[in-house]
């Protein structure tokens, strides 16, 4: 018994010693390596829930959803913007909270992951044609490491009879450093 607890011993001062000498590789390696180079880590993705009637004669549906925008890495994501793409726009009401730039009060200034606005007066018209929302948080410059951001609570009705099937929401986080774009990792998917 005293052989064993004794080998035990032994092999985790051996581990011991080899996680000190790798944490002194890592230091050093740490040590010549810029800003630059570490990665920017973005993950983005949906939580949503779908509320069907319980009347037969009722033939809509809702959804309530979220997109969630989390910085896991150390690095700082400047100027973040998003896309909501629908398949459709067809008998689909869209709403959320957005503002126009020119109702904006910026002397009242509420929790930026409470209020987006349209990137520009351009991309109001994709919303209808196209069923592309183009948005960025109000007051937000940038998204440091660590911090979430949400547009939250948005929430889309359809009439199940009328609407083209399946219905699709994809969605994708941008900014300065990630000018082509991070799709979510899960999409909203009706059938």
């Amino acid at each position: 018994m005293n052989n064993k607890i004794t080998e035990i011993e032994n092999k985790i001062l051996q581990l011991e010693a080899e996680l000190s000498h790798t944490k002194h590789l890592l230091k050093e390696v740490k040590g010549n390596i810029t800003d630059n180079e570490y990665p920017l880590l973005v993950i983005t993705y949906f939580t949503y829930t779908v509320k069907l009637s319980y009347l037969a004669d009722n033939p809509s549906v809702s959804i309530i959803g979220s997109m969630v925008i989390k910085n896991l890495g150390d690095k700082r994501l400047t100027h973040p913007y998003i896309c909501l793409k629908l398949n459709s726009t067809s008998h689909i009401s869209f709403a959320g909270k957005i503002n126009d730039h020119d109702l904006i009060d910026h002397g009242y200034s509420p929790l930026p992951t409470q209020t987006w606005n349209y990137i520009n007066e351009d991309v109001k018209s994709l919303t209808e044609s196209e069923g592309e929302y183009w948005l960025s948080p109000l007051n937000l410059t940038h998204l440091d490491g660590g911090q979430t951001l949400s547009f939250a609570n948005f929430q889309i009705r359809l009439d199940k009879n009328k609407t083209a099937r399946p219905f699709k929401i994809v969605g994708f986080i941008y900014g300065k450093e990630i000018e082509e774009g991070i799709a979510t990792l899960n999409k909203i998917h009706i059938n």
